[in-house]
């Protein structure tokens, strides 16, 4: 997070189908589901997880944080996916994102991110939020434009969190999502 922002995220949150809270230990076995599975990491800016260990230290050490939420499934408890706030200044945001390759095509992720671009929006008052996927994963485009974010450029050969790829980047200001509120099907 930017040190020029100073606002607190909530400690959870919940959509339709959804809870959102903070990592615990307790996740490793559920973190390491997705994260070790090759074809769910394929375009995320952090390599595989090898076992369970390494997912409860990663846990400890980089998902301890309060702009961090575990995607869980309130219907069983289960964590299947994660959704990472940045606040780039204090009314700009950006975001990642990661899902189960078992909960894919199923809604989840739209669910999700509608539910944190309202939270960014309404609770935190930013002005615009933006993100992005590599080129390969449109999968991921699909979500931000069902959500109402808008395709603003391609940047080739971009280095994000040490990684190069060429990037797809999306964003929406307020008033674009105040105004899509009304008639979004995300």
């Amino acid at each position: 997070m930017s040190g020029q922002t100073h606002k607190r995220f909530a400690a959870t949150l919940e959509s339709e189908r959804l809870h959102f809270r903070h990592f615990s230990a307790h996740d490793a076995q559920d973190l390491f589901e997705y994260a070790g599975d090759e074809e769910t990491v394929r375009y995320l800016t952090w390599p595989r997880h090898k076992s369970v260990q390494e997912s409860e230290e990663i846990i400890h050490k980089l998902l301890s944080n309060d702009q961090t939420y575990a995607i869980v499934l309130k219907q069983t408890d289960k964590v299947v996916g994660c959704i990472d706030l940045r606040l780039l200044t204090e009314t700009q945001a950006s975001f990642g994102y990661v899902l189960n390759r078992a909960y894919w095509n199923q809604g989840f992720m739209s669910e999700a991110l509608h539910c944190m671009l309202d939270y960014l929006f309404e609770e935190l008052g930013m002005g615009e939020v933006e993100s992005c996927h590599e080129k390969e994963n449109q999968a991921s485009g699909r979500v931000m434009t069902k959500c109402g974010m808008r395709w603003t450029h391609l940047a080739l050969g971009e280095t994000m969190f040490g990684k190069v790829s060429d990037n797809q980047h999306y964003s929406i200001t307020r008033e674009q999502w105040s105004e899509g509120k009304k008639s979004s099907s995300c």
